[in-house]
């Protein structure tokens, strides 16, 4: 006979360490751009050092209370915002579509203002299950929910929304 809570147990830690990676893994690709961003501006006048920013976080997604983390660059008064978490307690909801996590992309015009969500984004394991990948979702503006997934959050993709903060 398998002990189910051992198991179970065993899942939630092995979920918990991929929520772990892929957080690190968008943080990583924002402090690569953000390094790159500032050694090509070093020594330029008039151009300004992306700022980078990290902490704990909890938001609401659809009915979902999600609890993990908020990182964000912010180039003079512009930010982009990732809000990225997970249902910790079964009255928190749950991730849709098998997801592991769940999050949004924000950006604001102005740091007096709250970011406007610019796109969704899904973490979702590998087949293989031993690892899990960013992807971007697509609402369905009729109901609310989500309409499918979409391509691969790679780093390029992540760069493009940083570039939301130039124009």
């Amino acid at each position: 006979m398998t002990d189910h809570l051992a198991d179970y147990l065993a899942l939630r830690e092995a979920n918990n360490r991929l929520r772990q990676d892929g957080i690190e893994t968008i943080w990583n690709s924002l402090e690569s751009i953000l390094t790159r961003h500032n050694e090509d501006i070093s020594g330029q006048a008039g151009r300004h050092p992306l700022q980078i920013g990290r902490q704990e976080w909890q938001f609401t997604l659809d009915q979902s209370t999600l609890i993990g983390e908020r990182l964000g660059l912010r180039l003079n008064f512009r930010t982009i915002v990732f809000e990225i978490g997970w249902p910790r307690l079964p009255e928190h909801g749950y991730v849709p579509g098998g997801g592991l996590a769940r999050g949004r992309v924000g950006f604001s015009q102005n740091t007096m203002l709250d970011p406007q969500p610019v796109a969704g984004i899904v973490l979702r394991r590998d087949p293989s299950g031993l690892s899990a990948r960013w992807f971007l979702i697509a609402p369905d503006h009729q109901t609310g929910s989500l309409a499918g997934i979409g391509e691969e959050l790679t780093p390029a993709r992540i760069g493009q929304f940083v570039n939301l903060l130039a124009d």
